[in-house]
C-alpha cells in the first residue's frame, strides 16, 4: 500500500509540474498583444468601435488572465465609454487548447459619456452604424469552443479560436455623464460599482448588485443601490426579473422598490409588478432638499407607498392592480396610456381628507374677530348701531381672478377617460360621502359626464362641458341638488357662516371667454331652489316689520326680546346670475306671522345688497308679541327694503320702505276721506245711488283699490 501512495504521489506531482510547465510554456510563448487585432476585430463585427490604447499583460494573481491598460468605445475624439484597466480572467483548461475564454471580467476607472444633440440623435446611436450583422450569440450552446476565428499568427497559419465567455462581471469606480443639448437636462453617476455574478446570455439565473450616487442639480447626491437576480436569454432577446430591489437614499433616508417581471427585447413588450415599502415621503423630500409647504398635519406624506402591475410596449401601457397607500386612504384602480397619448384611470379611494394637505393658516380668525366686533349677541333689546368694520365696504366679496390668456394647448390635445370615486371625501372641513366623478376629454372637448355626491341626507349632480376647440374656451355646467346643507358650502366657499338650511333646486351656469377674468364677467346662470327652512344670522325681518307696522298704527316700537336672525319657512326663489350680479328675480316666504315676498340684487363684488320686500301679516293676531297691525291693514303687502352690505349685516339692514310707504299711506288718507264723504253722500242721496257715490269719489280721490 504504501508503494502505492508513494507512486501516485509521484504521478499527481509530475502531472502539476506537467501544468506548471504547460502554463509557463504558454505564458511566455504566447502574447496577448498579437490578440489585439483579433479582440478589436470581433468588437467591431458586433458594431462597437473598440480602440485597445494600452500594453496587454498576462496576469497571476488571484488567477491567470490578461491585462488591458487602457480602453475606450467610440469615436476617437469623443469616446463613449473609457476604461483605465481591464482585466479579465481565463479558463486554464481551453488556454491550454490555445484557446482564450474569458471567464469573469473587471473593470476599474470606467467613464461613459452620453450625449444626446440638438436634433434627437445619441452618440450610443454610432456605435452599431457599421455593424455587418447581429453577431451570434454569446455563450450559445451550439457555438463549439473549436469554431475558428480568422486570425493569422506569426507564421501566417490559422490561429486557435478565441472564444468570449463571460461568466462574472465587476464594474469599479465607474462614472456616468448624460447630456441632453435640446432640453439642457443633465443627470450623473459617480462612485458607481456594479458586480455580476454567474453572467451568462443563455437564460440561466445570474445575481448582480449595483451602488452609485445620483448627482442632479441643485439637488444633494442621491446614493443608489440595487440587488437582485435576472435570467437573459440572448438568443430569444428576453430579460427576467425574478427578484430583484432598489434603494434610495437621501441622507440615508431610504426608499426601497421591487421588481419582478419580464422584457422582451426584441419588440420592447414588458410585464412586470413593482411595489415601493411604505416610507415617509415628507422625510425622504426634506433630507433631499426638496421643500414642502407647511401642511396641517404633521404627520402628512408620512406613509406612502403602493404596488402596480406594468405591463405593454411602444404603442399601450397598462398600469393594472394598482394599489396604493396614502397616510390613512387606501386607493385601489387601474389606467392605461396609448402611444397616441389617450389616458385612461379608475381609480376609488376609502377615503381621502385633503384638509391635512392643505397649508396651514395663521390663527387670525379670533383676532380679527374682536378687532371688527362679529360677535352677535343672542337677544338685544335695542336697535344696534352698524358694526365698525374698517375698509369692509372696499373689499370684494369673490376675489378678481386672473387677467392672463389661458394656455390650453395641452388641454386640446389630451384624450383620456377618468372615473374616480372616493367613499368619504373632506376638504376645508366640507365632508361629502359616495364622491363619484366621470369624466372624458377628446380633440378639445372636455366633458363632465357626472359628478355626483352625497352630503348627509342631501344629494348633489353635477354635468357639464368644456369646449377648447373655439378661441375663447365656453363652459357649461348643469347643477341638481336636494336637501343639501347649505351653511358648510358658504363656510367653505365663501367664507360666509351666517346662512344655514337646506336646500332643493337647480343651477344652470354658462361662461365664455380667454381668461378667468373674461370668465368671471361674462359668466350667466339660472338659480331656482325650494327650501322647508333657512336661517340667516344676524338679520331680523320680524323685528323690521315690526317697527313697519308701528309707523303704520302711528305707535311707538314695541320693547321686546328680539331673536336676531330670519327663520324664512317654505321659501322659494329665482335667481339670475349676471357677471358678478345676482339678481332676485321672485322670492316668496313665511316668517313668523309674516308672508314675504322680495326682488332685488345683490353685487358680489362689493356685497351690496338691495332687496325691495312686501310683507303682509296673515294668521291669527298674536297679543304676546304686542306686534300686530289693524285689521284694515292685515294681508295686505307692506313696503319694506333691505340695504346693506354682506360684511356689515345686522338688524338694522332691513327697515321701512319710506318712499313706497308714504304712497300707501297717502292713499290710506285717501281711502277714509273718501269713506267719511261716501256715508255723507249716501244718506243724502240714499243707498240706491250708492254704485254712482262710488265711481264719483274713485274719480276724485283717484284710489287705488
Amino acid at each position: 500500500m504504501a508503494s502505492i501512495g508513494r507512486w501516485l504521489a509521484r504521478l499527481v506531482g509530475g502531472m502539476a509540474l506537467l501544468l506548471m510547465a504547460a502554463l509557463i510554456y504558454l505564458t511566455q510563448m504566447l502574447d496577448p498583444n498579437d490578440y489585439r487585432a483579433d479582440i478589436e476585430q470581433l468588437a467591431t463585427d458586433q458594431g462597437i468601435s473598440l480602440s485597445l490604447k494600452g500594453n496587454l499583460s498576462w496576469t497571476f494573481w488571484p488567477r491567470l488572465g490578461i491585462s488591458i491598460e487602457h480602453i475606450s468605445v467610440g469615436a476617437p475624439s469623443d469616446p463613449l465609454l473609457e476604461a483605465k484597466q481591464v482585466s479579465a480572467a481565463l479558463a486554464i483548461a481551453l488556454l491550454l487548447k490555445q484557446q482564450i475564454v474569458i471567464e469573469s471580467i473587471a473593470l476599474d476607472g470606467v467613464a461613459i459619456n452620453l450625449v444626446r444633440d440638438s436634433q434627437g440623435r445619441g452618440n450610443w446611436e454610432e456605435l452599431q452604424s457599421d455593424s455587418k450583422g447581429i453577431p451570434a450569440p454569446i455563450n450559445e450552446p451550439s457555438a463549439s469552443v473549436n469554431s475558428p476565428i480568422a486570425a493569422a499568427d506569426r507564421d501566417g497559419q490559422t490561429a486557435s479560436a478565441m472564444l468570449l465567455q463571460v461568466a462574472s462581471v465587476s464594474l469599479s469606480n465607474l462614472s456616468l455623464h448624460f447630456e441632453d443639448e435640446r432640453s439642457g437636462s443633465e443627470i450623473k453617476l459617480s462612485d458607481m460599482s456594479l458586480l455580476l455574478n454567474d453572467f451568462n446570455l443563455v437564460g440561466k439565473p445570474f445575481h448582480w448588485q449595483h451602488s452609485s450616487q445620483l448627482d442632479l442639480p441643485d439637488r444633494p447626491q442621491l446614493g443608489v443601490d440595487t440587488r437582485g437576480r435576472a435570467v437573459w436569454d440572448f438568443g430569444a432577446q428576453q430579460l427576467q426579473l425574478l427578484d430583484s430591489s432598489a434603494t434610495l437614499l437621501a441622507n440615508q433616508a431610504a426608499l426601497e422598490l421591487t421588481l419582478q417581471g419580464q422584457v422582451d427585447l426584441d419588440t420592447s413588450r414588458v410585464d412586470l409588478q413593482a411595489a415601493i415599502a411604505p416610507f415617509n415621503l415628507q422625510q425622504w423630500l426634506t433630507q433631499w432638499r426638496v421643500s414642502l409647504p407647511s401642511m396641517s398635519a404633521a404627520d402628512a406624506l408620512s406613509k406612502v407607498g403602493g404596488s402596480a402591475r406594468l405591463s405593454g410596449d411602444a404603442s399601450l401601457w397598462q398600469l393594472q392592480d394598482l394599489s396604493l397607500v396614502l397616510d390613512h386612504s387606501q386607493l385601489l384602480g387601474h389606467g392605461s396610456v396609448s402611444d397616441s397619448g389617450a389616458v385612461e384611470l379608475v381609480l376609488n379611494a376609502d377615503r381621502l381628507d385633503l384638509d391635512r394637505y392643505l397649508p396651514m393658516e395663521p390663527p387670525v380668525a379670533a383676532e380679527a374677530s374682536q378687532a371688527t366686533g362679529s360677535s352677535v349677541p343672542a337677544s338685544t333689546t335695542s336697535r344696534p348701531s352698524t358694526r365698525p368694520v374698517a375698509n369692509k365696504h372696499a373689499q370684494r366679496v369673490v376675489p378678481k381672478l386672473s387677467a392672463e390668456p389661458f394656455k390650453l394647448d395641452g388641454l386640446r390635445e389630451l384624450k383620456a377617460n377618468v372615473s374616480l370615486g372616493v367613499a368619504s371625501l373632506t376638504a376645508q372641513t366640507l365632508t361629502l360621502e359616495d364622491v363619484v366623478l366621470k369624466l372624458t376629454a377628446e380633440s378639445g372637448l372636455v366633458q363632465l359626464k357626472r359628478l355626483l355626491a352625497k352630503q348627509g341626507k342631501g344629494v348633489l349632480e353635477l354635468t357639464g362641458q368644456l369646449d377648447t376647440r373655439r378661441e375663447a374656451p365656453r363652459l357649461q355646467l348643469a347643477t341638481d341638488f336636494n336637501d343639501i346643507d347649505l351653511n358648510p358650502i358658504l363656510t367653505t366657499l365663501a367664507g360666509e357662516p351666517r346662512v344655514s338650511g337646506t336646500l332643493t333646486g337647480q343651477l344652470n351656469l354658462t361662461a365664455q371667454g380667454a381668461s378667468l377674468r373674461a370668465w368671471q364677467q361674462q359668466l350667466r346662470g339660472q338659480l331656482k331652489l325650494s327650501t322647508q327652512a333657512l336661517t340667516i344670522a344676524e338679520m331680523d325681518i320680524e323685528r323690521s316689520a315690526c317697527e313697519l307696522a308701528a309707523l303704520v298704527n302711528r305707535k311707538p316700537a314695541p320693547t321686546l326680546n328680539w331673536k336676531g336672525q330670519t327663520q324664512f319657512e317654505q321659501l322659494t326663489a329665482q335667481i339670475q346670475l349676471q357677471g358678478e350680479v345676482l339678481r332676485f328675480q321672485s322670492a316668496s316666504a313665511e316668517v313668523e306671522n309674516l308672508r314675504v315676498k322680495a326682488k332685488g340684487s345683490l353685487d358680489l363684488r362689493d356685497g351690496r345688497f338691495d332687496v325691495p320686500m312686501d310683507v303682509a301679516f296673515v294668521g291669527q293676531a298674536d297679543a304676546e308679541r304686542d306686534c300686530q297691525v289693524r285689521d284694515r291693514w292685515r294681508n295686505r303687502d307692506l313696503p319694506l327694503r333691505c340695504d346693506d352690505r354682506l360684511a356689515t349685516v345686522s338688524a338694522s339692514s332691513c327697515g321701512p320702505d319710506l318712499d313706497r310707504l308714504n304712497d300707501l299711506l297717502s292713499d290710506e288718507v285717501k281711502v277714509q276721506a273718501s269713506d267719511k264723504l261716501k256715508e255723507k253722500l249716501q244718506d243724502k242721496l240714499g243707498k240706491e245711488n250708492g254704485e254712482a257715490v262710488e265711481q264719483l269719489l274713485r274719480g276724485l280721490f283717484k284710489r287705488r283699490d
